[in-house]
């Protein structure tokens, strides 16, 4: 480890990283190859860099960082951060890359996940979302994004990275306008470590030390006022909780916390869900793991804060953390104001989001985008796709369904005579959509995982056919007295089939247990919002192998400099001769159920780009 090797950079990987090959010598081979993989940080596809290794234990592959380029891609440019680059910040991958270079790369990722773990060619675009739209990339700080010197001549190759290069000072005051540069600013949420001398920020990539985040050396990516009051907040954190911070060595493993399905979620740099073992960010941050909103009304955040009872929790994430050093959450809030505190400063604080012209209560540390125009970009792809299908009348599934930010456009997409269940596993988030949905009669809450309540629906559906089954054979009369009991009673177990369904899983994805059950069900439609491309690839793979064909998808940056992407794709039953064309609201999954295919359906992408099937 240490050791430097001249490189040539090959195509981007998931994860923040490009691919290299580095020459085994003769007689060695790593899996039947003569090269060895090198997953490079801090490289394009197409430059010649001097690497360092940073990872050799693996075997089977190594890990480098780009030191010094030699010969610069067209799309580098000077990361505008003083805490980027190798050795340092890990909260931002490719501050290095202009924003339509870095959507090209996440583009790329998406496209090479699906047609690696899914089997399909699909085209790919990564919209900026509008608050980091087409403006010039220089914005308000001159000369960012002006490339590398030099075309790959040694003496002017030779400028770092990162550190202590020439670039415009990152601690300069914003615009007076009050304005950032695209791409920056846009972390609404924040969840800092807090190190024993006061230290205050994201932490060291592959490290638990935190970097120092102060008004001189601000993070670029969180939103403007949250940077200059970390100091004081970690402060007043740590001498409340003197006696609850451990001496350095005692170490005890990542941040963690509790996700949707009940399961204990970590969250990455980025603020991105993430499963059991990973570090991610309610999805409509809203995933990402994420503060969200429109800027623009409709949707414009309001900056009401109020106060539940104890044991009210966070959405999405309340639960005792294990770090080795206390967190500290910061939640920037209209007119610069900044919430901040420990689990116990923050328990029961709820905060109020717009989106659409929907207020969403939500807890202050709980589960939402953190950028503030993702819940709103995100919520209009669901409308867009839902307003495709004809499910009027008919049952809608919202699960992992959190606040209930993707349950009001299913409720208009069935209308008030047709159900909508939200499905939710974290109780503040089920209880908090409760009160959000109120004034929508057609929604329901659960409070359950996803996992139980498929499987519950199920359970229903078999039971009831067993007692369709007998009533054929039973007189008018004692169907009627059942039916009556029924009706009283509320015994037939629920939902009935879905004729439309919206998930949106954390970071591992929906798993193939959900997805299977779910094409079971024949529903018209799935629009399935994804944080994760690998985790959508194999989602993807088990829906089109049991009948299902993807029709449409859209990505979103929603965490520009970050390798993260999140993806709205939507998921329709492949033609068969054999599947009557009925209205969808009335034939439902367990009367189509006879009629899928069997085997992935096939995909091809017509010249304006559609998806379709072959």
């Amino acid at each position: 480890m240490g050791d430097e090797l001249e490189l040539d950079i090959g195509p981007v990987a998931h994860g923040g990283h490009c691919v290299a090959r580095v020459p085994l010598p003769d007689g060695e081979s790593a899996g039947g190859g003569s090269t060895l993989v090198v997953f490079v940080r801090y490289a394009l596809p197409g430059e010649r860099a001097v690497v360092r290794l940073t990872d050799v234990s693996r075997g089977t592959f190594l890990r480098g960082d780009a030191v010094r380029i030699l010969r610069a891609a067209p799309g580098r440019v000077q990361p505008p951060c003083a805490h980027f680059g190798p050795g340092k910040c890990g909260g931002c991958d490719f501050q290095f890359a202009s924003l339509p270079t870095q959507r090209e790369l996440k583009a790329a990722v998406v496209h090479e996940q699906l047609q690696r773990l899914a089997g399909i060619d699909v085209p790919v675009v990564v919209q900026p979302l509008p608050g980091d739209g087409v403006l010039p990339d220089a914005g308000a700080l001159p000369d960012v994004d002006a490339p590398l010197p030099g075309d790959g001549a040694r003496p002017d190759a030779d400028a770092p990275l990162s550190g202590d290069g020439a670039r415009p000072d990152p601690g300069a005051p914003p615009p007076a306008d009050g304005s950032v540069r695209p791409g920056l600013g846009w972390r609404t949420r924040a969840r800092w470590a807090v190190d024993l001398d006061g230290t205050v920020g994201p932490r060291h990539i592959r490290s638990h030390a935190p970097v120092p985040i102060d008004v001189d050396q601000p993070c670029l990516i969180a939103a403007p006022p949250i940077s200059p009051v970390a100091p004081q907040r970690a402060a007043e954190l740590l001498a409340a909780d003197q006696q609850q911070v451990p001496e350095r060595g005692e170490r005890r493993g990542r941040a963690e916390r509790r996700g949707e399905r009940g399961e204990r979620h970590a969250r990455d740099a980025a603020g991105v869900r993430q499963a059991p073992g990973e570090r991610r960010g309610e999805r409509g941050e809203r995933h990402a793991r994420d503060a969200a909103g429109v800027r623009q009304a409709p949707g414009e955040r309001r900056g009401r804060v109020e106060r539940r009872g104890r044991g009210g929790g966070a959405a999405r994430g309340r639960g005792r953390r294990r770090e080795e050093l206390p967190e500290l959450t910061l939640v920037a809030r209209p007119g610069g104001m900044v919430l901040s505190g420990g689990p116990a400063e923050l328990d029961g604080l709820v905060v109020t989001e717009t989106v659409a012209g929907r207020e969403f209560r939500v807890a202050a540390d709980g589960f939402w985008q953190v950028h503030p125009d993702a819940a709103g970009t995100l919520t209009a792809a669901v409308t867009a796709a839902l307003d495709t299908a004809r499910v009027s009348g008919g049952t809608g599934w919202d699960l992992y369904g959190g606040v209930g930010v993707f349950a009001p456009a299913l409720a208009a997409a069935v209308g008030r005579t047709g159900t909508v269940v939200s499905v939710e596993g974290d109780r503040t988030a089920s209880a908090l959509a409760v009160e959000n949905l109120a004034d929508l009669p057609q929604v329901r809450c659960e409070t359950s995982s996803v996992e139980t309540f498929v499987r519950q629906h199920e359970s229903d559906t078999v039971r009831q056919h067993q007692s369709d089954t007998v009533r054929e054979h039973q007189s008018d009369t004692v169907r009627q007295h059942q039916s009556d009991t029924v009706r009283q009673h509320g015994s037939d177990g629920g939902a009935g089939d879905p004729a439309v369904v919206v998930l949106d899983p954390p970071r591992s994805g929906a798993g193939q247990q959900v997805c299977t059950a779910l094409a079971a069900l024949r529903p018209r439609l799935i629009v399935y919002v994804a944080c994760d491309p690998a985790a959508l690839a194999r989602d993807t793979k088990t829906l089109l192998d049991n009948g299902f064909r993807l029709t449409d998808l859209k990505a979103f940056d929603c965490f520009p400099q970050t390798h993260h992407v999140e993806c709205v794709a939507s998921f329709r039953p492949a033609a068969t001769e054999s599947e009557p064309a009925a209205d969808p609201a009335a034939a439902t999954g367990s009367e189509r159920a006879a009629a899928a295919p069997e085997g992935p359906a096939a995909v091809s992408v017509p010249a304006e780009g559609s998806i379709g099937t072959a």
